[in-house]
């Protein structure tokens, strides 16, 4: 699902940026602003929220299916943001490889 949010975004911009972007941030929130994990024998990274994860896997919050509603508003945002930035929705023509 990830996959086809980063997609989405390449295809709606036609660049490598915005999906280059999307994924580092995407990455960063997860990694240093919400579910830090300790490296082995060392200290805890500082983050925002450090949840103890004991549910099960299907309830895990980075892979569960706890992430569609999560990947569903990021669907509706990349669309928003180019809809916003652009005042329409389509595909970059750079992308359309029909000859």
């Amino acid at each position: 699902m990830l996959g086809g949010l980063l997609g989405l975004s390449y295809v709606l911009s036609g660049e490598l940026a915005s999906p280059i972007g999307l994924h580092f941030a995407l990455n960063d929130a997860a990694n240093n602003v919400f579910f830090g994990v300790e490296p082995p024998g060392g200290p805890a990274l500082p983050t925002v929220i450090r949840p103890e994860l004991t549910a099960p896997e299907l309830w895990h919050p980075t892979g569960g299916s706890t992430v569609i509603p999560g990947v569903l508003v990021g669907y509706v945002s990349v669309c928003g943001w180019f809809y916003w930035r652009r005042g329409e929705l389509s595909v970059s023509m750079e992308m359309v490889a029909f000859r």
